[in-house]
């Protein structure tokens, strides 16, 4: 038996970019936030009491995040924090 139920990928729609480019002084393109299966995978086994935690509350935290900074370990991406 597999111990992963079946995911899809999950959207949380678009991202406030410009809000993101003003206060980061970048310009990220607008796009969607996804989660694909993969990484929602790599979380749970990686991460598991993290990823019960956290998983209903990423749209809350995409949508209205408390702060935004460049994640600098990983180019061209930002970290959303709440």
């Amino acid at each position: 038996m597999n111990k992963f139920k079946r995911k899809t990928s999950l959207n949380f729609g678009p991202l406030n970019i410009n809000a993101i480019n003003d206060a980061l002084a970048l310009e990220l393109d607008s796009g969607e936030v996804t989660i694909s299966i993969s990484a929602q995978n790599h979380a749970q086994r990686n991460h598991p009491r993290d990823y019960a935690h956290c998983l209903p509350h990423l749209a809350s935290v995409v949508n209205n995040p408390l702060y935004e900074r460049d994640d600098y370990k990983n180019p061209d991406k930002i970290v959303l924090v709440s």
